[in-house]
């Protein structure tokens, strides 16, 4: 959800120390204190002897990287405010300053510069003490509205040389009456996001009780009507009934439907210009014609379907050719960003950006000012000092770029068939591809920022890495490459690497489409332009689709989904940090640390985590173009085999039971079971995943009498010796896991 304010920020020194608790309890007062304590920060040489150069850092806080200015910790803070309340001011205290020493020279921050300010403190490398805090702004996810604070707990002076350490911060918000609420649904699993979000979940309590409603969908899928209506082998119909065989409860919404009724209109139930909107943040201005588009229709279902729905996962089924009206089937929203000192080029450079972020994050109305560029950061917006995007997924959206029916079903069968494969070793394969970059990025090499990612994966992944860097001739081996791509593939792919809309990882769009693998890959990739699903190469569009549509809907082979650049991927001249990079290292931080194993989820969470520099050179711009080119529900699989297996005898019942031809009588005196006739042996067997069930084998004496893998699980025993027997059942899956319960019995006649 998007920024709905920039608050001033005062900052108070106190001579004297304090003692407070970390948080103090929320009790409908005015104001909210929240309490950091940083650990010592490590100063280290970087440098050499005759020309020292300083890192400072602090354990378990990034740095900032802004061009030309000292490269510092901070702790991005993320303060929940109360319910029904905004932020009126802040104020800081400190009560302990310590001098750390004179530092001639320290690491400044790399060819990424700040595009603007983003609150009246500003990150400054002068000698003012009001570069302490940074006032980000407030956002929204799902109608908890959480403040986002840079705390710099370290100051250098950058004329002196003089460098100063804040043990201790004390933050201070005063609060006021809001009328915005925002999408609050109150349920117990937004609740839970939120709790390990922000840093004063106590303050959660302020939103009122919650409630564990499942809701009526989970999933909905956006289509045109010629898509929900056809019928064919792999129809999204099919997505919808294998949905529910997981769980999930899912349904088909056309775009034609969207359009013809009114509640999504800008002036519906759920439109832009309807303050009663529970999403509406600021009045329109300019032209209402731009919030009436299909674009801000089609959100304001979504708006619709989260709320009365219970929706927590968006398909985009439809392609977003914008120079081919036939095939421009569910739009896409450009969104406005700039950057400068892409390795590429020294020049500054502006676009609107294909960005689906438009559809996952509903507060306000993404045009502040009403002009035609999207998304706007703060300095643009001609009007407030707001930033006009909303940065918090309220639903996860995944793109199924489908033009035609075949498309169709190469999507659908890969997302049945992954789903449905249950465990196989690939899944514990990792591939690293890094290419060449050339000199004008702070290393040549595409390894060298894939490395960066390497301590995030836990020990039972096997991690491949095929790096130019690493090749005789500087070129990775193609012909492995091929055969780990087609034969032995990994579960996931992650490249660093030049591309295009036709291009990418060494592949043009032709090669993609001799893929013959059946396990399927999911792809995370830096390359430019290679997930242009918009089908535009600057200035120009063309017919072909991009790398990442070929991956992903053209075979039934090569990807499960896809997270590509609809423009260009932004790397670095002089730091190992770069913006690409920081939501790629983001990515695997959701998957592998936050345990956050949906690839939409994990898409939305790399943006999120990166909110506290989102001003930063570059960083809004690859928020907006890396998109998921998946279903946003389809996970990562798990390397451990997991099964949980148990089977119990039902019938006879181990006790004082005597069963003639089946009838049971309880008789007291009886230490075991006893049987006369006829018995049907009866087992139960609970198995998760079921799937994988291969037999139940019912043994007497270790004799198998009856195999079986369908229910009822059920043998009959006629006949036997008079005496004591033992009655075994076994169930096996695959994979070699079994389990077995007994009984002992004593037969009559």
């Amino acid at each position: 959800m998007r920024a709905i304010g920039i608050t001033s920020v005062s900052l108070i020194l106190i001579a004297s120390a304090f003692s407070a608790i970390a948080f103090q309890p929320f009790t409908d007062k005015e104001e909210i204190e929240i309490i950091y304590r940083f650990e010592k920060p490590v100063i280290s040489n970087v440098g050499t002897e005759e020309n020292p150069l300083f890192s400072i850092d602090i354990p378990g806080l990034p740095k900032t990287n802004r061009e030309g200015i000292p490269k510092l910790p901070v702790n991005p803070g993320k303060i929940l405010l109360p319910k029904g309340k905004e932020v009126k001011k802040i104020e800081v205290e400190i009560p302990k300053k310590i001098f750390l020493g004179r530092f001639p020279a320290i690491e400044k921050g790399g060819k990424v510069v700040p595009l603007t300010p983003s609150a009246q403190i500003k990150f400054t490398n002068d000698k003012k003490e009001n570069s302490l805090v940074e006032n980000v702004g407030v956002y929204v996810f799902r109608g908890y509205k959480i403040l986002h604070l840079n705390v710099y707990p370290v100051h250098y002076d950058a004329e002196t040389g003089k460098t100063y350490f804040f043990p201790v911060v004390k933050i201070r918000v005063w609060l006021q009456p809001s009328s915005y609420e925002g999408g609050y649904r109150g349920l117990e699993k937004d609740r839970k996001i939120v709790e390990r979000i922000v840093d004063n979940p106590e303050i959660l309590d302020t939103y009122g009780p919650v409630k564990d409603s499942k809701g009526r969908y989970q999933y909905v899928i956006i289509t045109s009507e010629r898509f929900k209506n056809y019928d064919g082998e792999f129809s999204f119909h099919d997505l919808v009934e294998h949905k529910k065989s997981i769980g999930t409860n899912a349904t088909i919404v056309t775009v034609e439907d969207i359009l013809a009724n009114d509640s999504f209109s800008v002036n519906g139930e759920w439109g832009d210009n309807n303050p009663n909107n529970p999403f509406y943040q600021s009045p329109l201005y300019g032209s209402k014609r731009i919030f009436n588009d299909v674009q801000a229709r089609i959100r304001n279902f979504i708006r619709y379907a989260y709320m009365t729905w219970g929706v927590d996962y968006v398909l985009l089924a439809g392609d977003a050719d914008a120079g081919n009206q036939e095939q421009n089937i569910v739009p896409v929203r450009y969104l406005f960003a700039d950057e400068s000192s892409l390795p590429l080029s020294s020049s500054y450079e502006a676009m609107d950006i294909p960005s689906d972020l438009y559809y996952a994050c509903l507060d306000g109305n993404f045009n502040y000012d009403g002009d035609f560029h999207f998304g706007e950061a703060p300095k643009f917006n001609s009007i407030a000092n707001v930033d006009e995007a909303d940065l918090y997924a309220e639903v996860w959206v995944g793109r199924a770029c489908v033009d035609s029916e075949e498309e169709i079903q190469n999507f659908v069968q890969k997302v049945i068939r992954y789903d449905n494969l249950f465990y196989d070793p690939y899944f514990k394969e990792i591939l690293f591809l890094g290419e060449t970059l050339g000199g004008l990025f702070y290393s040549k090499w595409g390894g060298d920022y894939k490395d960066v990612l390497e301590p995030y994966i836990p020990e039972i992944y096997h991690l491949t890495k095929l790096y130019d860097r690493d090749s005789p001739m500087h070129q990775w081996n193609m012909t492995y490459y091929f055969y780990r791509l087609n034969q032995d593939p990994p579960i996931l792919i992650n490249h660093d690497g030049h591309g295009s809309p036709t291009s990418a990882m060494r592949l043009n769009c032709e090669e993609i489409l001799t893929l013959t693998n059946e396990k399927y890959y999911f792809i995370y990739s830096h390359a430019c332009l290679a997930g242009a699903f918009d089908n535009y190469w600057p200035p120009v569009h063309y017919k072909k689709d991009c790398v990442a549509e070929y991956f992903t809907v053209e075979t039934p082979h090569g990807a499960i989904g896809v997270i590509m650049n609809s423009r260009y991927g932004l790397g670095s001249r002089t730091s190992i940090f770069s913006p690409s990079g920081a939501l790629d290292e983001s990515f695997f931080k959701a998957l592998f640390i936050e345990n956050i194993r949906e690839f939409g989820r994990a898409n939305h969470f790399s943006k999120e985590d990166n909110i506290w520099r989102i001003n930063e050179n570059g960083i809004r711009w690859v928020c907006y173009e890396t998109n998921l080119l998946g279903d946003p529900q389809v996970a990562l699989k798990n390397p451990v085999l997991s099964v949980k297996l148990e089977i119990s005898i039902m019938h006879p019942v181990n006790g004082s039971y005597l069963y003639i031809n089946d009838k049971q009588f309880y008789v007291p005196f009886l230490k075991v079971p006893a049987i006369i006739g006829k018995l049907t042996i009866k087992a139960e067997v609970n198995l998760t995943p079921s799937s994988i069930l291969e037999e139940v084998d019912f043994f007497i004496d270790d004799r198998l009498i009856y195999s079986t893998r369908e229910e009822p699980y059920e043998a009959v025993w006629l006949d036997g010796s008079t005496g004591y027997h033992v009655i075994k059942v076994i169930a096996k899956t695959r994979y070699n896991f079994t389990a077995s319960d007994q009984v002992k019995v004593f037969r009559v006649y």
